[in-house]
């Protein structure tokens, strides 16, 4: 989660994820609001900070951790058709295995079963020249993605990697980043 200046980031969104994923991971039936759970530090009240919350079927712990977008220019496409992202699992080693492979680049864009799926630690959007869309086949249907699918500023479409032609810009989106932010020209992507 994005915590700015003290607030968070859409804590809805997030709190209605958290409570789906304990639901189909650990069948719990009751809900934790993550407002009234998470505390904030003093220290993490100003600047920008990724907050990761642990848990099973109660919450283990929290983190706070002070956020620096990377800086990425190259993608390199990856294809893999077993990697299961469904959940942001705490054990990240079959991502980090797929970014492995990125040779020169910086990351990875995923392929699966043919389709586009995401990056190693974004989901996608790419741009047309009139839209952007982002691909039906995410890894993982993350918050951000969800709220710019909500408000209409990004659609769902198939993109496969022959497809990539189509596409002037690749955007990469996740809780700390949005639409815009981290954009890579779509010739920055390496077959």
């Amino acid at each position: 989660m994005r915590l700015d200046d003290g607030r968070f980031d859409d804590l809805r969104y997030h709190t209605e994820r958290f409570n789906r994923s304990r639901r189909e991971l650990f069948g719990c039936a009751d809900e934790i609001d993550l407002a009234a759970r998470i505390a904030v530090p003093d220290d993490c009240r100003a600047g920008l900070y990724k907050c990761r919350v642990v848990y099973e079927r109660d919450i283990i712990g929290t983190e706070f951790v002070p956020y620096r977008m990377r800086t990425i220019h190259r993608l390199q496409l990856v294809r893999e058709d077993t990697v299961d992202y469904t959940y942001k699992y705490d054990d990240k080693r079959a991502l980090e295995a797929l970014v492995a492979r990125r040779g020169v680049c910086d990351d990875v864009i995923i392929v699966k079963r043919g389709c586009v799926t995401d990056a190693s630690f974004c989901n996608l959007a790419f741009y047309d020249g009139a839209r952007w869309i982002t691909p039906d086949t995410p890894l993982l249907a993350g918050t951000r993605r969800a709220r710019l699918l909500e408000a209409g500023r990004i659609v769902e479409g198939r993109i496969r990697p022959g497809d990539l032609g189509a596409y002037s810009t690749v955007a990469m989106i996740n809780a700390m980043i949005d639409l815009g932010q981290l954009t890579i020209p779509i010739d920055g992507i390496v077959e």
